[in-house]
């Protein structure tokens, strides 16, 4: 479970800085073809950046060992219990249940994205259909706004005798052409992701926003201002507008019309190198702040007299001469039944120690180990301790943990080290 709330609070971050970028730089660019891209970039990237794997890492204790880091785990206990089992137990408990009410939320978000794809299925199945000047119009009964949807035109019937009608036929035309249709469909998607984000909406809604801007422009190369702004404003405005689509009379009329009637004088060169500027910094920006992630091994150990483990004994000290050690593989090994199945394993098996207990020692011990390439686990080392027999306690579970599926590169089983951060805490009486 920490691996998916790690990717979406990062993912979260990603879009608060593209979403504030894009306030601070885009927001009064008048080039929607820029904002446009800029949109769609931002909300892929911050959905893809979290999936990248962490190649570097700052430790604060200058302890550094190249491994993938996997999440901690926390051994709590109280001053007379010396198991934290108990507590463990119910943690993974709640963190089960926290996956499955995500997963019926999601699995509910879907079913509503399928419902009004297969709504708009039927409204071509059903209703006359006929061919103009490249789009597939959509005759319908109901009094609907009218809206394409890919190369579809959907209009009500007998529209297509009004004045109107050619004008609302290029600037859907249009929409079609330059695929906002597709847009719409990756924000629904991506709706899933970021649904808390409220900056997501925002950006959703100025992505929209100009999808209708490129459109107007298109329409304007072909009709005349005046003429076209009235048929803008005469279209029926008590239609329905059915969601998925890129509806004609969208209420931003107004934004429409003074973004029509602005100077037409395009931005220079040096305002279109800063849009570019401003969006390789914030992506390198996003980039450093993924490959570099901080090793927190600060200590809180209750008696300042107990033992320190301070060697550092690296991967790299004793080598196996066979083979290299790596950090990130293609495929990367796999405890027997994934992530959860390792966490229950070490829940059931690591004690806190007597004797850790009683100094009341508490702290983070990090280890180090390699799942060969049979998957078995090789070299469990600690990086950092804090005595009281939590390292070797440590150690052994680590140690007994059954063979992995190996990892692999370029078809090949190969040695993938991995750093585990175990920390052991104390309750109060």
């Amino acid at each position: 479970m920490e691996t998916v709330l790690t990717y979406l609070v990062h993912a979260q971050a990603y879009l608060l800085l593209f979403g504030f970028g894009y306030l601070l730089f885009y927001k009064r660019n008048p080039l929607p073809s820029y904002n446009r891209f800029y949109l769609l970039f931002s909300l892929l990237a911050a959905a893809l950046l979290p999936l990248m794997p962490s190649y570097l890492s700052i430790d604060g204790n200058n302890v550094h060992v190249a491994a993938f880091g996997l999440p901690e785990l926390v051994v709590a206990a109280s001053g007379a219990v010396a198991d934290g089992t108990e507590t463990l137990s119910a943690y993974a408990l709640t963190s089960t249940l926290f996956m499955w009410s995500l997963g019926l939320y999601y699995s509910i978000m879907v079913l509503i994205l399928l419902f009004r794809l297969i709504r708009i299925t039927g409204m071509i199945a059903t209703a006359e259909r006929r061919t103009i000047e490249g789009m597939r119009l959509v005759l319908l009964k109901h009094n609907n706004v009218p809206f394409s949807f890919f190369g579809w035109l959907f209009i009500p019937i007998g529209l297509e005798n009004d004045p109107a009608f050619r004008h609302i036929l290029i600037h859907e035309q249009a929409h079609a052409r330059k695929f906002h249709s597709a847009d719409i469909l990756l924000t629904e998607i991506l709706h899933l992701l970021f649904w808390m984000n409220p900056l997501f909406y925002f950006m959703r809604s100025e992505l929209r926003v100009m999808h209708e801007f490129e459109a107007d422009a298109c329409a304007l190369s072909h009709c005349e201002r005046i003429s076209y702004q009235q048929a803008l404003v005469n279209i029926n405005f008590s239609g329905r507008i059915v969601p998925l689509t890129n509806p004609y009379n969208v209420s931003l009329i107004k934004k429409r019309m003074l973004m029509m009637n602005k100077n037409s004088k395009r931005p220079g060169i040096i305002r279109k190198l800063t849009l570019s500027i401003s969006l390789v910094i914030l992506t390198a920006s996003a980039f450093l702040f993924q490959s570099f992630r901080p090793v927190k091994t600060e200590l809180k150990i209750q008696n300042p007299t107990s033992p320190l483990v301070t060697e550092q004994t690296t991967v790299q000290d004793q080598p196996r001469k066979d083979s290299a050690v790596f950090v990130v593989v293609e495929e990367m090994p796999q405890f027997p039944g994934g992530s959860e199945a390792m966490m229950k394993f070490l829940i059931e098996n690591i004690k806190y120690p007597e004797q850790a207990r009683k100094d009341s020692i508490q702290g983070r011990v990090f280890l180090n180990f390699i799942v060969e390439a049979d998957g078995k686990i090789s070299n469990a080392k600690v990086i950092r301790g804090i005595g009281g027999g939590c390292d070797e306690e440590a150690v052994r579970v680590v140690s007994m943990m059954p063979a992995w599926t190996p990892g692999k590169q370029r078809g090949q089983n190969v040695r993938v080290s991995f750093n585990l951060p175990i920390m052991f805490a104390l309750s109060k009486k």
